[in-house]
């Protein structure tokens, strides 16, 4: 893929938001509480044993979160993503019928949703986690 802006093309580019993974987030502070209290009731070796999930949920939120970047061009919306082996879809906006966003309660929050590309032939696709999707989903509409 392409670094972003090097040519130019790039209209937008970005990630999916740090909320994205909010679940994952939520098992380390739960995690972490335990932890500190643990403290106060076992040896304090068996409570670093929390230590272990916590740095590798973090991993996975940070690796995952590096490994996806979404870019728009004049000609296609692309979604790369993968840690291992890198998975690049290109949705050629002559295809694409038109774009909305999806939000939840915890999304307008933190200022991040979901964009939805609907396509002619029926079928859907969607961009998570992304900031600003009222802003990206216009962006879109208005190249299509």
């Amino acid at each position: 893929m392409d670094t972003p802006g090097n040519d130019g093309s790039d209209l937008w580019y970005g990630r999916p938001a740090w909320s994205g993974y909010s679940l994952l987030w939520l098992f380390v502070a739960i995690l972490a509480i335990r932890g500190i209290l643990f403290t106060r009731i076992v040896p304090w070796p068996t409570a670093l044993l929390h230590a272990v999930p916590i740095i590798l949920l973090t991993a996975i939120a940070v690796g995952l979160r590096q490994t996806s970047h979404f870019r728009l061009t004049r000609t296609a919306v692309y979604r790369s993503k993968g840690i291992l082996g890198k998975q690049e879809q290109a949705f050629p906006l002559p295809l694409i019928q038109t774009a909305d966003e999806r939000q939840g309660p915890l999304d307008r929050l933190f200022g991040t949703g979901d964009v939805i590309l609907h396509f002619k032939d029926g079928t859907h696709e969607r961009l998570a986690g992304v900031k600003d999707p009222e802003i990206i989903s216009r962006k879109i509409r208005a190249l299509i």
